[in-house]
């Protein structure tokens, strides 16, 4: 298998990046949305449901490990990047608001 050309590896660096930034702006609302039902603690167990704060603590956890995972991995650091994700799949999963 032979390695991809400068360029072709430039393109993708750079798609990692812009995925990075989406992401980062994606975790800013998300964040702005949870410190709102984390306010509200009897509405946020009506609407979550019971162990509402712990889920709401691995959600956060969990995009922003995600987050991480894809800034690492757009500077070129799969390594660092699939540890993150990893973690994140841990936290995400914990997070799981229908349980």
């Amino acid at each position: 298998m032979s390695m991809p050309e400068d360029s072709s590896l430039a393109a993708v660096r750079e798609q990692w990046q812009a995925h990075a930034r989406h992401a980062a702006s994606r975790h800013a609302e998300i964040e702005q949305c949870m410190h709102r039902l984390w306010q509200h603690g009897p509405a946020r167990e009506a609407l979550l449901g019971e162990g509402a704060r712990e889920k709401l603590l691995n959600l956060a956890t969990g995009n922003a490990l995600h987050t991480e995972a894809l800034t690492a991995m757009g500077r070129g650091d799969l390594e660092t990047g699939n540890e993150h994700l990893e973690r994140a799949k841990e936290y995400l999963r914990e997070a799981e608001l229908d349980r």
